[in-house]
């Protein structure tokens, strides 16, 4: 449903995730949005975009207005070459996650995978994640260092989400190839020739899993894909060949593309603060709580919703139909329920109530892999890279995406403790 844009905007404000310097260091535009506009009419997105922590934790909790279904699709439709290109997929309409349903399937789904990502199997999980982050690690320090992104922070999680959904191990880096493009033709800004490219790889991300799930159809071997084969909406009809493509898809991306930038920005911060990181390394009873202080100060993804009706919040009239992104990442450092909110500060302990993995009925299914999955790698840099620091000269740079918070690289040298 197209909507309108608002004529009350905040004239000085405006949030552009796509531009300079605001890409880039977005805090001070999420902190003036919280202050004066916490509910904010963004035209580079198309959406309304909500700040304070308590605007936040009231969209997750009221999901009879604010509904999961058509508040994934593209920012923008896209040209014709690459429409064309989409058209030789799968229907679009039908290539839905757990993201993109609401009611009884997205239950019915979750259910599954709850069964599947049980406390106890992504617990028996940790020492592969631990083993995995010294084998990345290993190389990186005989080398004096590295592009963090690159040779660590996303193979990790590819690592453990492919052993856990029973997909070839070699097939782990066409994947993730695939799931960012993908991520970068459903969030970003593309240049045409990109942007066609972009297209031609998420066909092609579709045929491979068609053609896997096909194979288990024939011959279930027990794994997560044979268990979507054989898996009944609550109507007791099976998933079709495109629903499991689309729920595979969501599990790829939300199982390693977010868990990469929590990593990788999480090292980035500590590793600004050479006081800090010594402090964990001092006391590697610190890591749960740098976990989640890192989950919370740089929240790596926003949640998104459409409303089912008009509604009015901070007197501002959001229309039925109209896509809100609720940022995680301002929400997640407002002052009124974080105190100083901008600082890392891994003493705040493991409990206390972020919104990284939202709330509720919509709560990350893989909440607990990621936390084992940070849990590993800080564990390994402690003990492994010690003398870890960012290389000199690095300046961070960001992807262009509406979405997620993607650190182009994170280059680092690894050398003897100060």
């Amino acid at each position: 449903m197209a909507v309108d844009k608002p004529s009350d905007a905040v004239p000085h404000l405006n949030y552009d995730p796509f531009s300079l310097p605001q890409r880039d260091h977005p805090y001070p535009v999420w902190s003036a949005m919280r202050d004066e506009a916490p509910v904010l009419w963004s035209d580079a997105i198309n959406a309304w975009v909500v700040t304070r922590y308590a605007d936040a934790t009231r969209i997750i909790a009221d999901t009879e207005t604010f509904r999961n279904e058509g508040s994934t699709r593209s920012l923008a439709t896209p040209p014709r070459e690459v429409s064309d290109v989409l058209a030789t997929g799968l229907p679009r309409d039908e290539l839905r996650s757990t993201q993109d349903l609401d009611g009884p399937e997205h239950a019915r789904i979750r259910k599954f995978l709850a069964a599947i990502l049980t406390p106890r199997r992504i617990g028996g999980l940790a020492p592969r994640a631990r083993q995995i982050a010294d084998d990345l690690l290993a190389p990186m320090v005989e080398q004096g260092g590295g592009d963090f992104v690159a040779d660590f922070a996303y193979r990790l999680p590819l690592a453990l989400i492919t052993q856990l959904l029973g997909i070839p191990e070699e097939d782990g880096e066409r994947l993730h190839h695939w799931s960012t493009q993908k991520m970068a033709l459903q969030w970003s800004r593309l240049d045409p020739q990109d942007h066609v490219r972009a297209a031609q790889d998420y066909v092609d991300f579709q045929n491979y899993l068609v053609d896997l799930i096909r194979r288990r159809r024939a011959e279930p071997i027990g794994d997560v894909v044979s268990a979507f084969t054989q898996l009944r909406m609550p109507d007791e009809r099976p998933l079709t060949d495109t629903e499991i493509v689309g729920q595979m898809m969501g599990l790829i991306a939300a199982g390693h593309e977010t868990t990469t930038n929590f990593l990788s920005l999480t090292l980035w911060r500590l590793l600004e603060h050479q006081e800090v990181w010594r402090s964990v390394c001092a006391n590697p009873a610190l890591i749960p709580g740098l976990v989640e202080e890192g989950l919370r100060l740089e929240s790596p993804a926003g949640i998104w919703r459409r409303t089912s009706r008009a509604v009015t919040l901070h007197g501002k009239e959001i229309p039925a139909g109209a896509r809100v992104q609720v940022l995680l990442p301002a929400a997640n450092r407002d002052p009124d329920v974080f105190p100083s909110a901008d600082v890392l500060d891994v003493h705040r302990g493991p409990e206390h109530p972020h919104l990284a993995f939202g709330r509720g009925i919509h709560y990350c299914i893989g909440a607990g892999l990621a936390r084992i999955e940070g849990k590993a790698a800080f564990e390994s840099l402690v003990s492994g890279a010690p003398g870890i620091r960012l290389a000199e000269g690095f300046v961070p740079h960001f992807k262009p995406n509406a979405s997620q918070r993607y650190l182009e690289r994170l280059t680092v040298e690894i050398g003897s403790l100060p």
